[in-house]
């Protein structure tokens, strides 16, 4: 089993939500990100669906709108709102982070 950079161990590396920037303050690992959030700059952004493809290390997230009904043969089209490429280890922690995060979700 390969060892992760982030702790040389066989265990991926773990984040608590407690570990995480306050998003109030908009900061990440010490350095000032200010967040865009009016209504023009949100505007078409929203996604309906994820999908997720892996070539060699790294990850592609695609967050999708489907915006026409399904057609008699089961396809739609959509529209491409986002695209995040993350190392397959920064998914792992990632799928890590939300599990914690809605463990306690019914």
């Amino acid at each position: 089993m390969a060892k992760h950079e982030a702790n040389n161990t066989s265990q991926p590396p773990h984040i608590s939500a407690d570990m995480l920037p306050d998003p109030a303050q908009g900061s990440l690992e010490g350095n000032a990100i200010a967040v865009e959030a009016t209504p023009d700059v949100r505007r078409g952004v929203h996604a309906d669906i994820a999908m997720i493809r892996t070539n060699g290390g790294q990850s592609m997230i695609d967050f999708v709108l489907v915006d026409t009904p399904p057609a008699a043969d089961g396809t739609a089209s959509g529209v491409l709102s986002s695209r995040i490429f993350m190392s397959n280890e920064s998914l792992v922690t990632l799928r890590d982070m939300l599990i914690e995060y809605t463990h306690n979700w019914q």
